[in-house]
């Protein structure tokens, strides 16, 4: 058996900590990538020993899910609540990136 972890799932929320911690302040991606990696470590650290080895799970480009190419209508309206919500998703995105390409 293996732990599965969907690292969009894990990256967001691990992000939103921090920015709600600031007040919805600019991004430090160092310290984002401190956050998703020490996560990611801590969930190994716990579940190794009962399922075994972390496969991480990503896609590649938000642009070209694959969940989209399935169901077309795929978070459809998520593109217009982002528009309103005062998270930079911008910086989200690029520090998730950041990770996944280190």
């Amino acid at each position: 058996m293996a732990i599965i972890l969907d690292f969009n799932a894990l990256a967001i929320p691990s992000l939103m900590v921090q920015l709600h911690a600031q007040d919805m302040k600019k991004l430090d991606l160092n310290y984002a990538k401190y956050l998703i990696l020490n996560t990611i470590r801590a969930n190994n650290g716990k579940f190794r020993s009962q399922f075994g080895n972390m496969v991480i799970c990503a896609d590649n480009d938000s642009s070209k899910c694959w969940r989209r190419d399935l169901f077309p209508n795929y978070k459809h309206k998520r593109k217009e609540a982002k528009k309103d919500a005062k998270v930079d998703w911008d910086a989200i995105h690029a520090s998730m990136n950041s990770v996944k390409e280190d």
